[in-house]
């Protein structure tokens, strides 16, 4: 047991550096790069391809779980947690963490669609969230943007209310589906009840 969740602390410290990095999001996406993480486009304009300029903490914590192997996400903590000032242990796990399509990392629509705003919105939720005081319209307005929808921002919330309450997601197999249903509901409509549901996963 003493093997497992070491990741926990390392996403704690990982969550309070993010917050501090709203002005710095050239500097999320060379991080991210560095480490050895690919996959930075941002759509194309007139036939040529957009490159990633801006970035929210959530899709940071996404690029982070894009990989399905639990070695390769190891080996992308271990890299990060080298390069920051960190004084939380290396990680050597990943277990419990759900990880993310690799195809839809992103928690925003590609530039040329995207609101003028819509990344300040996610920002500004992951700073609510850490406080524990989320207004629920906000909520909704982040919930709106294109490329979001419940289930996706179900589980970038979770990276950071599993470190949090430093519990993991149960590891019984019927959890994804259970999950996955629970996401999809039309009662997820609310911050409330998304934390509610993210509760039922999360080990007592």
């Amino acid at each position: 047991m003493d093997n497992k969740f070491t990741w926990i602390p390392f996403y704690k410290e990982l969550s309070d550096w993010l917050l501090g990095k709203q002005n710095g999001q050239s500097e999320l996406i060379s991080t991210l790069k560095e480490i050895g993480i690919t996959g930075f486009r941002d759509g194309t304009e007139k036939g040529k391809e957009i490159t990633l300029q801006e970035i929210d903490p959530f899709t940071f914590l996404a690029y982070l779980n894009k990989f399905h192997s639990d070695e390769r996400r190891v080996e992308i903590l271990q890299d990060l947690r080298r390069k920051l000032p960190f004084k939380c242990p290396e990680p050597t796990d990943v277990s419990g963490i759900p990880t993310t399509h690799p195809m839809k990392v992103h928690l925003f629509p590609w530039k040329t669609i995207r609101g003028n705003n819509d990344i300040n919105v996610l920002w500004e939720l992951f700073g609510q969230v850490k406080e524990g005081k989320v207004d629920e319209e906000l909520f909704q307005t982040a919930l709106n943007i294109k490329s979001v929808g419940k289930g996706k921002l179900s589980i970038v919330l979770l990276y950071y209310l599993m470190a949090k309450r430093r519990q993991p997601i149960s590891l019984s197999s019927s959890v994804p589906r259970t999950f996955s249903g629970l996401l999809a509901s039309s009662t997820i409509t609310t911050f409330g009840s998304q934390r509610r549901a993210s509760s039922s996963v999360i080990c007592a």
